[in-house]
Parts: C-alpha cells; structure tokens; sequence
C-alpha cells in the first residue's frame, strides 16, 4: 500500500493513543467495527477522506494538523480526560445520565 496510508494510519493510532482510546472506544466513535480500524492503523485497509474527516473531528484535530506528518501530535490532559468522559456517557439513557450525574457532583464535593 502507498506510504501516505501508512502514514494515516500510523497518525490514526497515535492520536487515539495520545487520546486514551482503544481500537474498540475509536470504533464506536466513529462507527466502524475494531477489525476495520485495526486495519486502517496498519495501512492494510485505505479510509475514504470521508471517514479520515469523522476521524480527525473525534479526536479533536483539524485536518491541517492531521496531514501535517512533520509534526507530532500532543493532546492535553484536558481533553484526553474530556474525551474519555464524552465516550463513556456517549448515547446513555436517561436514568443512567442522571445517575452519572449525580455520581460526578458526589466526587466534586468529596475533591473541594
């Protein structure tokens, strides 16, 4: 495969890393199974502009940054912390919204 896809791919895997994401957390991101984005991490599987644009919005990066292989990508505790927390609150019902709610304003609290 052309090297470009190895460098997409290589880019794909670190951010997700830098983002504190598995295969399997990226995948339900971005609505792909983890075979696919094992895949595409490893240049064996070429995504469409398309996806690599889905891709680079949930991991917080603009597309300048995200072909711009020169330059390495650091992501701030911050938004790796805000990252995982929108993933695992991503498309919860209510009741279980509320209970996480009212779990997160226990721990503040507690950490004043």
């Amino acid at each position: 495969m052309h090297k470009i896809y190895q460098k997409i791919g290589e880019r794909i895997r670190n951010l997700r890393r830098e983002n504190g994401l598995t295969q399997n957390e990226l995948a339900d991101l971005i609505r792909l199974n983890s075979a696919s984005v094992s895949r595409i991490e490893c240049a064996k599987r070429k995504p469409s502009l398309e996806r690599i644009i889905i891709i680079a919005s949930e991991l917080n990066i603009s597309l300048s940054r995200f072909f711009n292989f020169d330059q390495p990508v650091k992501v701030d505790k911050k938004s790796k912390y805000q990252k995982k927390i929108e993933f695992l609150i991503r498309e919860k019902n209510v009741p279980k919204l509320e209970y996480i709610l009212n779990a997160l304003k226990i721990l503040r609290s507690i950490h004043k």
